[in-house]
């Protein structure tokens, strides 16, 4: 988190060169105030390699307020260097693609609230050309990984960002003192499996708002319009230049299809 990056970066550049990149890779802070910590902020960028692997080559490069140019270059230097393309992303609350895939995510748990199966609801997606369902790549990033992220993201951005219920169920330990962290698919990858038992426990302990199966167009549209209107909003905001460098992000680091 913010605290932690800023307290390792003010000890790392006690200890390093005064041409070093010190470089912070959280998605769940603000670069410009891990700046503030550092006595050479014009060194500190921020460089989001966006997960999951099985797509992902996009770093999002974030330049703090006080950022300099230089360190901005040489951070998409380095992103170039390890294979991946560089995208330059206003230091706004969770960059570009979590704005993406949080909605998406919980959209798509919201759905299960209402009583869609799991493989239906991944299905709407990965049969409109995903490279990856909702839920598979909740897996993917970790169910407390999205909840930290969907946390700070209300906490930035408001009321519109508050996660459905379902997630802090998901995202509690197993009880027993299991630390084994809640997936909805088994982790030999198998496809299509029924819920496991803590899903389907979670599932009972949720609030639905009603009974029964979307449509699957119905589906699909509520989850891309989720992504759809918050990319609208980014674009708005200026975290990034153009509509094109949206697409960009939506392609290379949610797995959007071409």
């Amino acid at each position: 988190g913010e605290e932690r990056s800023r307290a390792v970066l003010r000890e790392a550049e006690e200890h390093v060169r005064d041409g070093c990149l010190l470089v912070t890779t959280g998605a769940a802070l603000r670069v410009g105030r891990v700046q503030e910590a550092c006595a050479r902020p014009e060194r500190v960028v921020g460089m989001h390699f966006v997960p999951p692997t099985a797509w992902g080559e996009l770093v999002e490069v974030v330049p703090g307020e006080r950022t300099s140019a230089g360190t901005a270059a040489a951070a998409e230097a380095l992103a170039r260097r390890t294979g991946r393309t560089p995208l330059v992303v206003r230091d706004a609350p969770g960059f570009l693609v979590n704005r993406l895939l949080v909605p998406l995510i919980d959209e798509a748990l919201r759905l299960l609230e209402e009583g869609a199966g799991i493989a239906r609801v991944d299905g709407a997606m990965t049969g409109f050309g995903m490279a990856m369902g909702p839920l598979r790549l909740a897996d993917e990033l970790g169910i407390g990984r999205v909840a930290r992220l969907a946390a700070f993201l209300e906490a930035e951005l408001g009321e519109r960002m508050r996660p459905a219920p379902l997630l802090a169920v998901l995202a509690r330990r197993a009880p027993g003192g299991d630390a084994e962290e809640f997936a909805f698919y088994p982790s030999d990858g198998g496809r299509d499996p029924p819920p496991p038992a803590r899903a389907a426990e979670a599932l009972r302990e949720a609030v639905r708002t009603r009974e029964g199966e979307a449509a699957e167009e119905e589906m699909r549209s509520r989850m891309l319009l989720r992504m759809v209107g918050e990319a609208a909003r980014a674009l708005e905001e200026g975290v990034v230049e153009s509509p094109a460098a949206v697409d960009l992000a939506a392609l290379l680091g949610a797995g959007f299809p071409a």
